[in-house]
This record gives structure tokens, C-alpha cells and sequence, in this order.
């Protein structure tokens, strides 16, 4: 398995984005967590702090 790189720069956003884009089980995960109503900086942050979340593939 690929991982995904922590560190992404550019604003909350982006980074979200750019990680989400690693793998469609991450980008699966982040979209549940926004329909959720979680905030963006708390996904980021749970995948910045869990390596099994940024797995890609």
C-alpha cells in the first residue's frame, strides 16, 4: 500500500481535496464525514493523525 503524504500545502481545503484524491476509499471516507456535517480541519486533522485513514489503495 501507498501512503499518502501528511503534509500537503495550501489551505484547509485544498488539502483536504488533495488527499481525498489519493484513493476512492479515502475520498469515499471524507465524503461520508462531510455529509456527516463534520468540519473539514477534523477530517484533515483524522487523517493527518491516522495512517490506516491516508492509505491509498
Amino acid at each position: 500500500m501507498e501512503r499518502v503524504s501528511a503534509f500537503v500545502p495550501g489551505n484547509t481545503a485544498e488539502r483536504l481535496i488533495a488527499l481525498a484524491d489519493a484513493s476512492p476509499k479515502v475520498l469515499d471516507w471524507v465524503s461520508l464525514q462531510l455529509k456527516a456535517g463534520r468540519k473539514p480541519s477534523e477530517i484533515l486533522a483524522d487523517l493527518e493523525r491516522s495512517p490506516s485513514l491516508a492509505e491509498a489503495r
